[in-house]
């Protein structure tokens, strides 16, 4: 029933984000820059104040509180919509909705991850995971089809063929490909193998979630001014070295930690205001919302594909570490490998578990599970360093350096 309730809250989500760019598009036209920009600090501040204030809640009234909080901050919003927000639509569009396009990309992204995260268990070469792979492509290409002959298409196929809405479209998808991701995997480093609290975990985060609301404003305002080429070229370049820093510097103080999460912060709230800008003013301003679902789609299946490349990488590189570690010492038991899998899981029962052990082999146990969880740590967030790059290269070759005045 969890699993349903949050299914329906993403949907929520992804429409009231697809439907708030083009009224900001229909309001400011082609300087929207700044509009986006403090659309993007808004943002901002949710993200921010959203892990420490769940970290509070679930620490002290549990879980379900973070659900719970939820709906006066909605019944409010909506409030405020019904009163403030004017209506725009195309008159000439279709009234119809692509819920066979909907379904099939649903269904082709959902085999995709499937087949992703169960790769590191069974095997490329595992029948599974190839009907995966096989299953993913047959509904994507129906997807295609699919879209190329519906009147009210889900993704707008005719605005691929300019170059600018494809490379601001790649450019979100490789933004939410990377930091998903590190959202995941840094919760799993506090938490699981640095024992911190949920609301500790929160104040980590505040640089990383909170720098976007400063820099969003300035970085659209920007882009009004010289166009979204520079600002999302230097902004993922910021993105993609503090990843990278990370990666180096994982172990560092805590002054360093936070440090390069503000890197993080400032280039993801610095990328999104550009990179919205330049694929809403590609595109005819009568199809602003089709043109910003297929800009969701891609931040939205970015997420979705990276946090599952993510989860892959890290259970390969953990079980290659286990297998070349038990390979080493076949003298250890069943017992042992047991419980070293379970720390690696973050199993509470197998810490408890270690106080069955002698006090060396426990503290070994420790130290091993600890030493693997950073490696596959290190290693995601190096290939997440390399997304950033290509990022970088998409924007420089593919986005074309309109102002507002051009």
């Amino acid at each position: 029933m969890l699993l349903v309730a949050r299914a329906v809250q993403g949907m929520g989500e992804a429409l009231l984000v697809a439907v708030s760019l083009p009224l900001i598009t229909a309001e400011f036209g082609k300087r929207s820059g700044g509009a986006i920009g403090m659309w993007t600090a808004a943002l901002g501040v949710g993200a921010a104040a959203g892990p420490i204030l769940g970290g509070v809640l679930t620490q002290y009234l549990g879980w379900p509180s973070i659900f719970w909080i939820a709906l006066p901050f909605t019944a409010v919003a909506a409030i405020l919509a019904l009163l403030f927000v004017r209506e725009s639509v195309d008159e000439n569009a279709s009234k119809r909705f692509d819920l066979s396009g909907s379904v099939l990309i649903g269904l082709g992204l959902a085999a995709f991850v499937y087949a992703l995260m169960e790769m590191a268990n069974q095997g490329i070469a595992s029948p599974v995971i190839l009907a995966g792979f096989a299953l993913s492509a047959v509904f994507v290409a129906g997807f295609v089809v699919v879209e190329r002959r519906t009147s009210s298409p889900l993704v707008p196929l005719a605005e691929l063929k300019d170059r600018t809405y494809v490379g601001a479209i790649a450019v979100g998808f490789f933004v939410t490909f990377i930091v998903g991701p590190i959202l995941l995997v840094l919760t799993l480093q506090f938490q699981q193998n640095e024992g911190r609290s949920p609301l500790e975990t929160g104040l980590l985060f505040l640089p990383l979630l909170g720098l976007g609301v400063i820099v969003g404003p300035v970085s659209g305002r920007l882009t009004d001014k010289i166009g979204p080429r520079a600002p999302v070229a230097v902004a993922m370049t910021v993105l993609a070295v503090a990843v990278g820093g990370l990666a180096i510097l994982n172990n560092a103080s805590w002054l360093v930690l936070v440090f390069l999460l503000g890197g993080i912060g400032i280039g993801y709230g610095a990328v999104t205001a550009p990179a919205s800008t330049a694929a809403m003013n590609a595109v005819d301003e009568r199809k602003a919302g089709v043109a910003s679902g297929g800009l969701q789609l891609a931040r939205q299946g970015g997420t979705v594909v990276g946090i599952a490349v993510a989860t892959m990488i890290m259970a390969s590189v953990q079980q290659r570490g286990l297998d070349s570690l038990l390979g080493n010492h076949p003298a250890f038991g069943a017992d042992y490998q047991t419980e070293l899998k379970g720390l690696l899981a973050g199993s509470p029962s197998a810490r408890h578990n270690l106080q069955t052990f002698d006090s060396d082999q426990a503290a070994e146990l420790t130290a091993e599970a600890a030493q693997l969880f950073e490696l596959a740590i290190d290693t995601t967030l190096w290939a997440l360093a390399a997304c950033g790059v290509v990022a970088v290269i998409v924007a420089v070759t593919m986005i074309r350096n309109k102002t507002a005045d051009d």
